[in-house]
């Protein structure tokens, strides 16, 4: 196995299933919390990012395909998908200049929240880091769940896009219209649709808190 990533809940492998390179994500226990505590939190946000991915699958948006599940060594073993992150393809097309290429997958990925969100589920840690762009067919997938849970609340559909603007300005602050394009995109894939108008205004709120507290450090 290779390690490929290192979260606060879990650790990332590169591995393979059967012959094929997956991915396995594997939850490692807290030792700050009471054992029984512990195993009980985590096999119920094992069973949370689980039922996530495959309701966001059910609703058209790309994640990645589960292939196994086990839930005794809270484990799930995933696709591997090819390609690179938001965040490694902003930085290349900005170095080759080419801004409406950057431009178009802002706004895919401005449907894709929408779409997500639509469906009554927040990913809890949307960044460019945490969407990829696959090759060969260049579709958006939404990876690591882990924190998303199903939510009909506006305003926590507004904290995750409040959460991906702090991620766009912090990370790529050299293109600051990017995040615009996202929201646009949001905007006009819910056009027909109240909970997003409601989405948008709790946004506006939440973005004035956000700098409030800035402010004030």
């Amino acid at each position: 196995m290779k390690l490929l990533s290192q979260g606060a809940e879990a650790r990332v492998y590169e591995t393979d299933l059967l012959g094929e390179k997956v991915i396995l994500k594997e939850r490692f226990e807290k030792l700050y919390r009471h054992p029984d505590l512990e195993k009980r939190l985590s096999k119920s946000r094992l069973h949370q990012e689980v039922r996530c991915i495959n309701r966001a699958a059910k609703a058209g948006i790309h994640t990645p395909l589960i292939l196994l599940v086990q839930v005794q060594k809270l484990r799930i073993f995933m696709e591997y998908v090819e390609g690179y992150t938001l965040k490694e393809t902003f930085f290349r097309e900005e170095k080759n200049e080419n801004k409406a290429l950057s431009e178009r997958v802002a706004m895919e990925l401005g449907r894709t929240i929408c779409r997500l969100h639509r469906s009554n589920i927040t990913h809890g840690d949307l960044t460019t880091s945490n969407a990829m762009l696959r090759s060969p067919d260049g579709q958006i997938v939404l990876i690591d769940f882990g924190l998303a849970r199903p939510s009909k609340e506006a305003e926590d559909k507004a904290v995750d896009l409040y959460v991906l603007e702090r991620a766009f300005t912090s990370t790529h602050a050299t293109s600051p219209t990017l995040f615009s394009h996202v929201l646009k995109a949001y905007e006009q894939e819910g056009s027909e649709d109240p909970s997003v108008h409601a989405v948008l205004t709790r946004f506006d709120k939440v973005r004035k808190r956000g700098r409030k507290r800035m402010a004030i450090g």
